[in-house]
């Protein structure tokens, strides 16, 4: 099965299981996974897959950090105003990964998939986090899920 076929599904297994793990290591992903690619029509043997996926994202260096950190949050949810002049237009957005250093926040987004340019998308993070008061952001970056590689940019 191609990753193209089943993208989005796919992608929202992986967020739902990075989710978990963050929350607690100690989750089992092999359950969780095996009833979410039921609920998300997957083929069965993307369970094994997405856990391996997950388990390799555990084990890179900026999750450590995370897991370190003195506040970590996940999956948050906000709007956006992207409207311009006297005209408000709200635009939902979900916030993956947001975890504080001692220097300020780092807002993390996952990606699953194609590689593109994501900045500006990472720059609304930035913007809202600190408009809505939570504190100077540090670093916003990506986390190329597929090729478990982390940039920040």
């Amino acid at each position: 099965h191609s990753y193209d076929e089943h993208g989005a599904a796919r992608g929202t297994v992986i967020h739902i299981l990075l989710e978990a793990a963050m929350k607690d290591p100690e989750t089992d992903l092999a359950v969780l996974a095996a009833s979410l690619v039921t609920s998300e029509k997957l083929p069965a043997e993307m369970a094994a897959e997405a856990v391996k996926t997950v388990k390799s994202v555990m084990g890179h260096a900026l999750w450590r950090k995370a897991r370190k950190a003195r506040q970590v949050f996940t999956e948050i949810p906000y709007f956006y105003d992207t409207g311009s002049g006297d005209q408000v237009l709200l635009e939902p957005g979900v916030m993956d990964l947001v975890f504080e250093e001692p220097d300020g926040w780092v807002i993390v987004d996952y990606k699953t998939g194609q590689r593109r340019n994501y900045r500006p998308q990472l720059e609304a993070y930035r913007e809202a986090w600190e408009a809505m008061g939570c504190g100077k952001v540090k670093e916003t970056g990506i986390y190329w899920v597929d090729h478990n590689k982390y940039d920040p940019l």
